[in-house]
């Protein structure tokens, strides 16, 4: 009866340490090694379900947030899908459960990536979010003064400049990507499109249209004063 009882004790000290040590909850984080350092931070939360969920920043490239598509958890062993960037991550949670070592894949390079649980001491900050863009005022006038489109000629390299002005100049670029920069999206939010959207190469020249002032100005010697 003793033996049993201390088999029993046994088992409830083996079961409650595992419990604790398999509590993912927090941020963990890691340095890529990809040509330059890339800090990455998964979130991990108990989602739907109590499963596992996750959001991931990467802080060198913006630090907003990543919705994570799954969490697998097997033992220690941890899968993460990322499919807006097309990026997986598995690795092996370590024993002290202050670890995850493993593999980081996007695209086809897959590079190695230490996860390490973070404290209030050795946190990363997360950037604060963009402000929310601003509305385009009822009185605008979304026309072009002038624009030019006409494919690329080759040897011309690939840039993208906008003026305060309003003026655009783009060269070597795809429709696809000046989707992505006219609306902020990730390149796999861009879908059902025909085959050249990403292959065929444009050079670009707009000038958008002055727009109205909301107010007529005071002209000199009319007795009238402009608004301070």
């Amino acid at each position: 009866m003793k033996k049993l009882l201390l088999c029993v004790v046994a088992l409830a000290a083996m079961f409650g340490t595992g419990a604790g040590a398999q509590d993912l909850s927090g941020n963990w984080q890691g340095t890529l090694k990809a040509g330059k350092d890339l800090r990455v931070i998964f979130n991990f939360y108990k989602g739907d379900k109590d499963a596992w969920s996750a959001k991931m920043y990467s802080i060198d490239q913006g630090g907003q947030a990543i919705p994570v598509t799954s969490v697998t958890k097997l033992g220690s062993s941890i899968k993460i899908s990322v499919d807006m960037i097309g990026g997986t991550f598995e690795g092996k949670l370590s024993d002290d459960s202050k670890t995850i070592t493993g593999t980081w894949t996007q695209g086809t390079q897959p590079l190695p990536l230490t996860l390490g649980r973070a404290t209030p001491e050795t946190a990363w900050d997360i950037p604060a979010p963009p402000p929310p863009p601003k509305r385009i005022p009822d009185d605008a006038n979304p026309t072009f003064e002038v624009a030019t489109i006409k494919p690329t000629q080759e040897g011309t390299r690939f840039s993208i400049h906008p003026t305060r002005g309003g003026e655009l100049i783009a060269t070597d670029a795809s429709l696809a990507y000046l989707i992505k920069f006219a609306y902020e999206v990730h390149p796999r939010q861009i879908t059902k499109g025909p085959s050249w959207l990403d292959t065929d190469k444009y050079d670009l020249t707009r000038q958008a249209r002055p727009r109205r002032p909301t107010q007529p100005e005071a002209n000199e010697g009319d007795g009238s004063e402009a608004a301070r």
